[in-house]
């Protein structure tokens, strides 16, 4: 803005619906959203008279399953919705020529955000209340049906009131104010050394990801992988510990992990053992078929709620680590994790 102008703050959004860092929080908000509407969907068609019942992200009616899978809460979807609030926003600073503050586009965005859970909400419902499976056609035209009905046709409008209601004159080229040679050179200067800090930053956690956790599991196996992840395996069990290095950053996620990997999840669910809540689901890659569970420990504290360990780390208490065991045979799963939760035969320690 100093060197040619000022430019339109809309660009700050879009740069972060774009980055990696969207994404991770997609992916960490999307799953727990997804359980969350599944629930809800669940719950509203039982009280309008449908037999439904909810497993997880799983909708039994009549003998019928359906999954809500990525598609229906996912990175996909919500991306797009923001990025369609964006034009929609740009379109309407160039025909008013005004433009809002950094706090009603935020304010507009949440907008955005709440008009895309609403909009899976109905999908789910509609695909449920219909039985259109997803090999069926009408499963995407539903969902772009939706899309456009709840999410495109209220995003305009309200884009619309928003920049008429709250939005100020675009400053005139005079106006902007300019900056000195030195001014300029001061500018270059402390970018340059804010870089070179955060390469310092960058180095520093990397040699923190390095710090292996401690594990103590009867019968299994222990190497050390790349990124401070530990592998255990027994015979039937493969486990992972992967550290997390601070509060703020992602996990190693089994729904981004495994899906690199190949596989999609299916059946995705929380339960409860020896009063431990945990997450479990199936892995399906072609014909092959896993059992998995995971959580995040720190020795002592067991959670899946991301907010919990996450404040934990913030107020200084031992780092988290993920853990995730995996099987391919459900009774097995179930045994290590009665074992590991219930027996306590699982030492970890994390520093």
């Amino acid at each position: 803005e100093l060197f040619i102008g000022e430019i339109n703050k809309l660009i700050l959004f879009l740069l972060a619906f774009m980055s990696p860092f969207f994404e991770q929080i997609s992916v960490i908000l999307g799953f727990p959203i997804r359980l969350k509407l599944s629930m809800l969907a669940g719950n509203i068609l039982s009280a309008i008279g449908i037999n439904v019942k909810v497993e997880g992200n799983m909708m039994l009616l009549n003998g019928s399953s359906f999954a809500i899978d990525e598609a229906c809460m996912g990175l996909n979807m919500l991306a797009f919705s923001m990025l369609t609030g964006a034009v929609a926003i740009a379109h309407q600073y160039r025909n008013q020529k005004l433009q809002l503050s950094v706090k009603k586009v935020t304010l507009f965005f949440l907008f955005v955000f709440a008009l895309d859970i609403l909009c899976n909400l109905l999908r789910i419902m509609i695909l449920v209340l219909f039985k259109i499976a997803p090999e069926n056609p009408m499963h995407e035209f539903t969902g772009i049906l939706c899309f456009v009905v709840y999410t495109m046709v209220p995003v305009y409008y309200i884009s619309k009131h928003i920049v008429k209601q709250f939005g100020k004159p675009v400053a005139n080229e005079a106006e902007i104010i300019r900056c000195s040679g030195l001014g300029k050179s001061l500018i270059i200067i402390l970018s340059c050394l804010t870089l070179l800090v955060g390469f310092q930053l960058n180095i520093k956690r990397k040699q923190a990801s390095t710090l292996y956790a401690s594990v103590n599991l009867p019968g299994f196996t222990s190497v050390n992988l790349k990124g401070g992840i530990t592998k255990l395996s027994s015979n039937n069990i493969l486990a992972y510990i992967k550290p997390i290095p601070e509060f703020f950053t992602g996990e190693h996620s089994p729904l981004l992990c495994w899906r690199g990997s190949g596989y999609h999840f299916e059946s995705v669910r929380s339960i409860s053992i020896s009063g431990q809540e945990i997450y479990v689901g199936r892995l399906i890659k072609q014909k092959s078929v896993l059992h998995t569970a995971w959580w995040y420990s720190n020795g002592k504290i067991q959670t899946i709620n991301q907010l919990d360990w996450r404040m934990r780390m913030l107020k200084g208490e031992n780092r988290f680590s993920l853990i995730n065991i995996t099987s391919d045979n459900e009774d097995d799963l179930h045994a290590a994790l009665i074992m590991i939760l219930k027996e306590k035969q699982f030492k970890i320690s994390l520093n």
